[in-house]
């Protein structure tokens, strides 16, 4: 699948692809995003049009200005994937001894036949260490998605703070038969 992510245009934005309408969005302060497979010609040049109508300013308690003022993200996925917006990642239990960090992750299937995923997320601190979360299999239907939950127990936590503003990366994969199919890279605190 082929998306395009607009973090933010102002305002009444439309998007269109080669010229055929993909989606559009009153409001200039959420991101949105559009499966444009469809309208995409693989192995030729594409052209995305994006059109903001301010006329009907003031629109907000402040002047907010036009256009494109975030970043425009392309982005490829395999149909087995992370949701774009499905990794939801919390620390419910934190002391100086140990953390544990808790991960939801949304698997989708947008292929024709249901699969077996398998996800984990590996937890790297600021010095190197590594932990990583137990494998948990998902069953996905074609068409629809599944959630699972995933836990990284953390021994003396490098604890964030704005004196020492120590950041962990977390990366939760997708793979089928131990091949990847997507994955995501979160920057977090503890």
């Amino acid at each position: 699948r082929i998306l395009v992510e607009f973090e933010g245009f102002m305002e009444n934005g439309a998007v269109w692809v080669n010229g055929q309408p993909v989606g559009s969005r009153p409001y200039g302060y959420t991101a949105s995003l559009y499966d444009i497979t469809d309208k995409v010609n693989f192995g030729k040049e594409n052209i995305i049009a994006v059109k903001a109508d301010t006329s009907a300013q003031p629109a907000s308690r402040w002047y907010t200005g036009g256009g494109i003022y975030r970043h425009v993200n392309l982005i490829k996925t395999s149909p087995l994937h992370l949701d774009h917006w499905g990794v939801f990642i919390h620390t419910p239990e934190v002391s100086a001894e140990k953390a544990v960090v808790k991960i939801q992750a949304r698997v989708v299937n947008d292929g024709r036949s249901a699969a077996q995923a398998a996800v984990q997320t590996t937890l790297t601190a600021p010095d190197g260490r590594r932990y990583v979360s137990q494998k948990k299999q998902v069953k996905v239907e074609a068409g629809a998605d599944a959630e699972c939950t995933l836990t990284v127990e953390v021994d003396k936590p490098m604890l964030w703070d704005t004196e020492t503003p120590h950041l962990y990366s977390a990366r939760t994969e997708v793979s089928v038969s131990g091949k990847p199919t997507d994955d995501r890279i979160h920057n977090i605190g503890i």
